[in-house]
Parts: C-alpha cells; sequence; structure tokens
C-alpha cells in the first residue's frame, strides 16, 4: 500500500509524526507555568516551521539545475525534495538558542523533536520496507497503442520506472514532460507509462496535442497496475531494479531533481 484514498501513505505518517512531536512537547508543557506553557507552544511551532523550511531550501539549492527547468515546481512539496537533516539541525540550532536562559523549556522542546524524528525514520523505514515486501512487479494484461497485446516482460532483466497516470489528471499532465526528459537521457533505466482506464485514441490525442515524444506507451484498461499497486491515486510511480525488486515508491507529481535522483538509485 502506498495510498490511503488519494493521500500518500508517507505524507498522512509526515503529519503524524509533527503531531505527535507537537503533542508530546505540549503535554510536558502542562507542568509548567502558564508563561512558560505560552512561549514553549510558540517555539515549538516556529521548530516545526523552520525544520520544513530549511529542509526544501536546502534540497532546492542542492538541486538548483533541476528546479531552474520549472521554477514553479519549487512550490510543489509534494515531490518529496527535502534534506530533513539540514531540517533538523535547523529545528534544534534555533530552539537551543531561543532556549538558551530556560534548560527545562530546552529539555520539552528537544524531546518533542527527538520523539517526532525517530518516529520519522523508524516509521519511514518499516513503511519502506513494507512496501518492498508486498508490492511485486506487476504481471498484468497491458495493450499498446496500435492494439497489440502486452505485458511488462519485455523489460525484465532491466531497471524499470513504472509511471501509473491518466489524460485526465492534472499532476500527471505537469510531470510527463518531466518524464519525457528523463526517458531521453536514461539508456540504462527503462521509464514505462501505463496510461490507468482510457483507450487508445484519448491517449494518442492528448500526446499528439501536447507534442510529448514518448515510448513504451501501454494502456491498462481495467486499472490492474494500479490494484497490484495498492494505490488509489494518480499519478504513481514505482522504481524496480533489474531483479525486479521494489526500490522505491512515489505517489503525486515528481520533479525533474527528485526523479533523477531516484533513478541513481537504480544504478
Amino acid at each position: 500500500m502506498i495510498s490511503l484514498g488519494p493521500v500518500p501513505l508517507l505524507a498522512i505518517w509526515a503529519l503524524a509524526c509533527c503531531g505527535v512531536g507537537l503533542g508530546l512537547a505540549h503535554l510536558l508543557l502542562r507542568r509548567q507555568d502558564p508563561a512558560i506553557r505560552r512561549r514553549g507552544a510558540d517555539l515549538a511551532f516556529w521548530m516545526l516551521a523552520a525544520l520544513v523550511l530549511v529542509a526544501r531550501v536546502v534540497y532546492v539549492l542542492a538541486h538548483v539545475e533541476g528546479y531552474r527547468l520549472d521554477p514553479l515546481s519549487i512550490l510543489r512539496v509534494g515531490d518529496g525534495g527535502f534534506g530533513l537533516a539540514w531540517g533538523a539541525a535547523a529545528a534544534a540550532l534555533y530552539g537551543g538558542w531561543a532556549t538558551r536562559r530556560h534548560a527545562r523549556l530546552r529539555a520539552v522542546l528537544a524531546t518533542g523533536l527527538v520523539a517526532g524524528l525517530v518516529l520519522w525514520w523508524s516509521g519511514g523505514w518499516a513503511i519502506h520496507s513494507l512496501q518492498r515486501h508486498r508490492i511485486a512487479f506487476p504481471q498484468v494484461a497491458l495493450e499498446t497503442l496500435d492494439g497489440r497485446q502486452t505485458s511488462l516482460a519485455a523489460h525484465t532483466g532491466r531497471p524499470v520506472v513504472l509511471n501509473l497516470w491518466a489524460t485526465w489528471c492534472p499532476p500527471c499532465r505537469r510531470e510527463m514532460p518531466v518524464l519525457a526528459r528523463a526517458q531521453a537521457r536514461a539508456q540504462d533505466v527503462d521509464i514505462v507509462l501505463v496510461n490507468q482506464g482510457e483507450d487508445a485514441a484519448t491517449v494518442a490525442t492528448y500526446l499528439r496535442a501536447q507534442g510529448l515524444d514518448v515510448r513504451n506507451i501501454y494502456l491498462d484498461a481495467a486499472m490492474a497496475s494500479m490494484h497490484a499497486a495498492g494505490s488509489q491515486g494518480l499519478p504513481t510511480t514505482l522504481f524496480f531494479d533489474a531483479d525486479g525488486r521494489l526500490v522505491r515508491a512515489h505517489m503525486g507529481e515528481l520533479s525533474d531533481p527528485v526523479l533523477q535522483e531516484m533513478l541513481a538509485r537504480l544504478r
């Protein structure tokens, strides 16, 4: 499973970790006097804001060439591009500086921060492990745009990026040029685009209208690929190594830098 309804599972987990960290800090602050409680609640919020903002800025700066191709993608944080270690360091430094004269308050905020981060890293590892064991390389019936029956068997033995998409899906449409550029560059990875639930005429008309030069376009009329992935939203992208083992699963729009980073893990 990579989603609960249309929401990525990892996004839900990230919100849960933030909630646990903030909730624990607020619980510990209940033992303090009202002035300290208010200050602690404000600092907890701003530490979280610093973590998210710095993590995103650091990642964007490290991949500035990729984001230059589509500057608006910087704002689409659903791509998962965050330098979390840098963000956590920034939150800790800000919290330490803001509580330099309040050792007890510093301990409370540090406890909340550490709890949230430990929960994120341990839970994220568990989710990725579960996905690797439960999501297999799809063996589903597909069709080419010219009506031939096929499957993904032709791509066995090579790393595969399997993108599930539809023409009516705005994030799918936005990321299609990203996938097309990656497909043109990546000679050692097969990037396969499997349309969900639409007919050949609809897909061919869309590709023609957008001027997209892409290959490995298949049709999955029964949307069996989504069922196999445990995804209930589009776009969904699965990254398989040459042995057919899942390396990473991503639900939502991919930016160029995040896609390139994931491709590097397959090589």
